[in-house]
């Protein structure tokens, strides 16, 4: 099996379960979930970035930076 996910730049961290993390130049992690169901393995579209910043979560379009919470 080959996952071809990698954007230029980016460092494999490691795979845990069906999660694939990914680290950037910048220093945020990508996290690709994986889903398997009766047409086989894909790559969700829906990932989770996790960066630097003040505790504040954004859903939608990350260019845009729409806050929904703060913990």
């Amino acid at each position: 099996m080959k996952i071809n996910i990698m954007q230029k730049g980016e460092k494999f961290i490691g795979i845990s379960d069906n999660k694939i993390l990914l680290e950037n130049k910048k220093g945020e992690v990508r996290i690709v979930r994986l889903i398997e169901d009766e047409d086989g393995i894909r790559v969700d579209p829906e990932e989770v970035i996790i960066s630097y910043g003040n505790g504040t979560v954004a859903i939608g379009d990350m260019d845009k930076d729409i806050e929904v919470t703060v913990f």
